[in-house]
Formats: structure tokens, sequence, C-alpha cells
């Protein structure tokens, strides 16, 4: 039975690092300190509990998709020192914590047939395998929301239909013009690309390709006679790191993320929360 269904994605928490996704409340770490969260970390946090809102209204008669489109943690790695514990386990706690935090809030429930996908992400994070992401995939199986993939809980590439309504999802393999004014150039041509692609291969054209990975948001439509793809950069839960800085130092960081609605009979539209926030302050001598 084809039931109204909200699907919410969201990526690159990025949970550990002092620039990343946590709760505002102070962090208890493992030998018996304190981290407490920055002022920038309690502005990521409103702008999730905004989005988490828009959906808690949207899901009250619906049932809800979580989609977990990976980079949970930030891990160790290239040497940082912008995470608030070098303990990886402990990114990982943030994460589930913050994952349960959303599940509660807004109600998840597996008998509506609620279900949640968390999704493989760079391995300098999430570390070989991805096991971070696993790790955290295995914690919230409790719920009985986590959908198993073979032996595994976490999916490289997830393929899901919904109400007919396709989505290709992956963390990788999206597109941002460096540009102001080629933003969404990118995704414009590679949904393009894909709609030819699907067709020469005699393969199933996607409704929607969803990507993150490049904490810039982008959209690109493309429409045909044998369908329509909208595909979509999504942003992140993260200010911009050091190494941010050296490859997109100029550029706001976008923070949010997409939903995307489809009706019982396959209409489907969506909706971006985000807010681009400015990270440096101007210093006047």
């Amino acid at each position: 039975m084809r039931k109204r269904t909200v699907i919410a994605i969201s990526a690159d928490k990025h949970s550990g690092s002092s620039l990343g996704l946590m709760s505002p409340e102070p962090m208890q770490l493992h030998d018996g300190g304190t981290y407490l969260p920055s002022v920038l970390q309690k502005k990521i946090w409103a702008q999730y509990m905004e989005c988490l809102f828009f959906i808690k209204e949207e899901r009250k008669r619906s049932r809800l998709i979580w989609i977990e489109n990976g980079d949970c943690t930030e891990g160790i790695h290239h040497g940082t020192t912008q995470i608030t514990t070098s303990r990886t386990d402990e990114h990982e706690q943030i994460a589930v914590d913050i994952l349960e935090h959303t599940f509660n809030y807004l109600k998840f429930n597996k008998d509506k047939g609620d279900l949640a996908y968390i999704m493989a992400g760079t391995e300098s994070h999430g570390g070989v395998g991805s096991r971070a992401e696993e790790n955290i995939a295995r914690d919230i199986e409790e719920w009985g929301i986590v959908p198993k993939n073979k032996a595994r809980y976490t999916w490289d590439r997830l393929l899901l239909k919904v109400n007919g309504i396709l989505f290709d999802i992956a963390h990788h393999g999206g597109s941002v013009g460096r540009r102001a004014w080629t933003t969404n150039n990118g995704m414009h041509n590679l949904v393009k690309s894909l709609y030819f692609q699907h067709l020469e291969d005699e393969t199933k054209l996607p409704r929607y390709f969803i990507r993150s990975h490049l904490h810039k948001y982008a959209y690109g439509q493309y429409k045909g006679k044998r369908g329509e793809i909208e595909g979509f950069v999504t942003p992140s839960f993260q200010f911009k790191t050091g190494y941010a800085y050296r490859v997109a130092g100029s550029q706001l960081s976008d923070i949010g993320m997409v939903v995307i609605v489809i009706e019982e009979d396959g209409r489907c539209w969506h909706k971006t929360i985000k807010n681009s926030y400015a990270q440096d302050e101007t210093q006047v001598v």
C-alpha cells in the first residue's frame, strides 16, 4: 500500500569536529573532563532543529524515511587539530546521540513503516570500510528501523523506490561550480548526462539524484521525453575547517538539509532548508 512519505536527507554532520554538529549540552569525555560546544556549534544545532521542526510537521500524516548520507563523524585524519576529542569512539557516540534525539523528536515508529538508511561516507573520516558509519548503524539497529544490506547496515549506493518514484543516493558523485554564477551548472550538466546515459544503458531513470560531500548546496534539473530528473548536492552541518579554507575560503558555509515529499499518487515536491552563515568576524583596528 502506498503511503504519503517524507524523505529527509541529512549529511556531513562531522560529529567530533570542533566545527561539526553536536548537541548544545556539555559533552562528558572518557577521562572525566567535559567539552563545551562553541558559539558556531550552537548555531549549527539551531539550524538542525529548524530542519527537524519542519520534518516533524510534515510527517504527522506520513511515514518518514531518514537518509543519513555519509560522514557522520570527523575521525582522526591528515593531522587535524580541529576535533573535540582524539577518541574516534567518542565521535561515534556524539553521532549516535544526535540520531537518537532525532528519532525521538520525530516520533519514529517502525510499525508505521518509518526507516533510516545509513550511507557510507569518506574513509578518511569514517575509517577503512566506513566503519564509523557501520558502528553507528549497528548502535541504532535496536530501533528496528535500519534495513540490513546483506551482512552490513550501511550502503555505498542506495536505489530506493517510493510510491513509484526512484531515488539514486550516494555520498560522493555530485558537482558544484566554483564561481558564484556557476554553482548549479555542474549539477544541471550532470543530470542531463545521466538522463542520456540511462537511455543508452536502457536502465531505469531515477527521478531524484542525491549526493553530498561537497558542503555546498547545488541543484540541477533536466526534463526530456522519457522523464524528468532532479539532482541535489545537499548542504552540510559543519563550518569551514582549515582544509575548507584552502579550497573554498571565500564561500559561506551552507548549513541544512533537503526534504522531499512523495504523495500517495506519486506527485512529489521538495524543500531545501538551509542558511548560509558567515564564519569570520571583521577586525577593526
